[in-house]
């Protein structure tokens, strides 16, 4: 007797390793955007109607999607050919995205560098087989992305139990999986991934190519090609890509093309000031004029002083003859800035953040009915979908721009000037629209918290976009660790300075009903008020006393009464307007309630310092220098 249905599970390996492979933010962009591309297009097969999660009207879909398959819907009611149908369909997204990719690199017309033959070698039976018919190592890069994985069981009232089933035989096969080896010619490595040779790259301005691009030299057929159409300089000098990460760099989405290009590091670092000049006319006008020397080829790198040389200008394919009007517009546009007290801003931050001990949520922790499993996994799925519609509102133009928010993972870049209000608002809004609604829908019945933690890192936006993205992510993965027996849901801050210093600090979200962010941003106002405010010397002063009294694991034995009462001193002799600013109190109050939590969950006095060092460096970062 046939069973009446199936539980599909279906999976793109590695995505986060896929979507870190990243030099400009349009990579990192690109990288999530391909993956939700590739898993709604497996969806469609399975009919949305079927999925069970994520929420099928996710614009950002993760990596993987859990659905229930009808026996009515199979051919011939055969299992395995309807599951391979699904991957074949999404290795065919993945080509015609390729071609189109390739189309607007150029590389089609003429070249004929990859062709559509390649959706005839669809569905692999044996890589192998495929691989010794294909002659083009750019088609064999591309034909073996990306790793997918799917398991169906049969089920009928036995959900919670095939459901565990389901994720033990998934992760059996990830830890035991087959894979393709190719075999290239030895030669320079891509640029972006680091793993595959390169085939395309583009000469610098004396011709010169990457270094090792030299193994098909002589061949009839040639492997390796150079970029001279660049669409406005889409690589940079002596950049070579491999097949598939020249599909990230030459992805075009709905969202973000042309003129409307994602915005580089650059942009996000300047989207406060920007927005500034955007309610003002006369500013606006100067960034206006400013923004139509360089047209399409205009890139926010260009506010900056130190990037109007001749040597930037020719990297960057830009005439040389448009840098004395540069020059002159960017001094306009620098009154603009001093005039409106806004600075040109170099820092920007990264922040990602998961659900906490999300695999056991998801398999029901927390839920005292099993039986309810999977009406539980649709209103998570649901719930994750609004949380995710109001990420992408709270950072938005000109807090920042969310790369995806997904599942239970949220990637994204933030102005400075909002990085606190951002994170306090994300976190609140992640309370009230999944974890209060799964409350309320089960009727108290669920027992655990739904949590996340954060990582954040702040870098120059000239630093290398991979080191700052591994950045937050070590500093998403220290935070749980620090807070593992705390039940997590915290956050980390990590700065890396353009002088090669770096800080990192670790709080929970919460302390007696206070949201940290929000005592940490009253901190930096309280900073940044140039005539009521408050000096930074009491921290540098707290940090000269106290950091010789300390262990070599940063801790003070000395008890919180000598900290509290010298900084409520240094505090007072800080203010700018003398001992009488009814502010004083206020900021005495903050800074106790950052300690005091610092206290309650870390023994090192060494976090604490760290974090009003943070403060002080966002301040001096966000004010007008």
């Amino acid at each position: 007797m046939s069973a009446q249905q199936y539980l599909f599970l279906f999976t793109i390996g590695s995505p986060q390793a896929f979507i870190a492979q990243a030099r400009k933010t349009h990579d990192l962009f690109a990288g999530s955007k391909i993956i939700s591309d590739l898993i709604d297009a497996a969806m469609v097969v399975v009919g949305k109607n079927n999925v069970i999660f994520p929420d099928a009207n996710s614009d950002a879909k993760p990596n993987r999607f859990l659905a229930k398959i009808p026996a009515d819907i199979l051919p011939d009611g055969n299992i395995n050919a309807f599951c391979e149908s699904i991957e074949t369909a999404t290795r065919k997204a993945w080509i015609l995205i390729a071609l189109e990719a390739y189309q607007n690199a150029k590389l089609i017309n003429g070249k004929a560098v990859i062709d559509k033959s390649l959706l005839d070698m669809l569905p692999i039976e044996s890589c192998q087989d495929v691989l010794a018919r294909i002659s083009k190592i750019a088609e064999k890069q591309l034909i073996l992305f990306p790793e997918i994985f799917w398991v169906a069981l049969p089920f009928n009232n036995d959900y919670k139990a095939k459901h565990d089933e389901l994720i033990t035989l998934l992760g059996g096969i990830k830890n035991t999986r087959k894979f393709c080896q190719l075999h290239e010619p030895a030669g320079r490595k891509c640029s972006l991934d680091g793993e595959r040779n390169a085939l395309y790259f583009r000469a610098d301005d004396n011709g010169d190519k990457p270094a090792f691009m030299d193994w098909d030299k002589g061949s009839s057929n040639r492997q390796i090609h150079e970029i001279t159409d660049l669409e406005a300089f889409k690589l940079n000098p002596k950049e070579a890509l491999s097949a598939v990460s020249l599909v990230k760099r030459f992805y075009k989405s709905k969202e973000y093309s042309g003129e409307n290009a994602f915005p580089s590091t650059a942009k996000i670092a300047l989207m406060h000031a920007l927005g500034e000049i955007d309610v003002s006319n006369d500013k606006k006008n100067t960034f206006q004029k400013y923004k139509r020397i360089f047209g399409k080829s205009f890139d926010e790198q260009l506010c900056y002083e130190e990037n109007l040389t001749k040597d930037y200008f020719e990297k960057n394919g830009i005439a040389n003859d448009l840098l004395p009007e540069a020059i002159d517009s960017h001094n306009e546009l620098k009154k603009s800035f001093e005039i409106k007290k806004v600075s040109l801003q170099k820092y920007y931050g990264i922040i990602v953040f998961d659900g906490d001990s999300f695999g056991k949520l998801w398999s029901g922790e927390g839920l005292e009915d099993e039986q309810q499993l999977e009406r539980f996994q649709i209103e998570l799925a649901r719930n994750l979908h609004t949380f995710a519609r109001e990420a992408n509102k709270i950072l938005s133009y000109p807090k920042g721009i969310t790369v995806y928010a997904g599942g239970d993972d949220f990637l994204g870049f933030v102005n400075l000037n909002h990085l606190f209000k951002v994170m306090s608002e994300l976190r609140i809004a992640y309370t009230n629209l999944i974890e209060t609604p799964i409350i309320k829908e089960f009727n108290n019945s669920f027992t655990r918290s739904i949590t996340f933690t954060a990582g954040v890192a702040i870098a120059h936006y000239k630093e290398p976009l991979s080191v700052v993205l591994g950045e937050a992510r070590a500093a998403e993965k220290a935070a749980k660790k620090a807070f593992e027996n705390d039940d997590k849901d915290a956050f980390s801050l990590s700065v890396l300075k353009h002088s090669g210093e770096s800080l990192r600090c670790f709080y929970k979200w919460k302390y007696n009903d206070l949201q940290l962010t929000d005592v940490l941003g009253s901190v930096v106002t309280k900073l940044q008020d140039a005539n009521n405010g408050f000096s930074n010397t009491f921290i540098k002063n707290i940090d000269q006393e106290f950091r010789p009294l300390m262990n070599e694991n940063g801790e003070y034995s000395g008890g919180t009464l000598h900290v509290l009462s010298e900084l409520n001193r240094l505090i007072t002799r800080s203010s700018k307007t003398g001992k009488d600013n009814p502010e004083i109190g206020e900021l005495q109050e903050s800074i106790k309630h950052i300690y005091d939590s610092n206290c309650r969950y870390n023994k090192s006095l060494e976090n604490f310092l760290v974090s009003l060092h943070i403060c002080d460096f966002i301040t001096r970062k966000t004010s007008d220098e």
